[in-house]
């Protein structure tokens, strides 16, 4: 959904930081500076709500791992139970 901007933000840049973000912008496909500035202050915002990907792989990793001990231990019931049966 787009969104009409009507707030502007203005900062200044060193000649270095200017070709970096320049370099940035076209590296990640952005169509300009407010694109690529706008993406990152969102991802800086998500990341302290704990909503960033990088938050999101880290919980997906620790819900892999919980599974992998889980069916581990189905294993192992599975095991006993049958040595219990026989």
């Amino acid at each position: 959904m787009f969104k009409v901007k009507t707030r502007m933000v203005s900062f200044r840049l060193s000649e270095d930081e200017f070709h970096s973000f320049r370099k940035t912008c076209i590296a990640e496909g952005f169509g300009s500076f407010s694109e690529l500035i706008r993406a990152a202050v969102q991802e800086l915002i998500a990341s302290r709500r704990g909503n960033s990907a990088e938050a999101l792989r880290a919980a997906m990793d620790r819900l892999n791992a919980r599974m992998e001990e889980v069916g581990q231990d189905v294993k192992q019931l599975k095991t006993s139970t049958a040595e219990i049966i026989r």
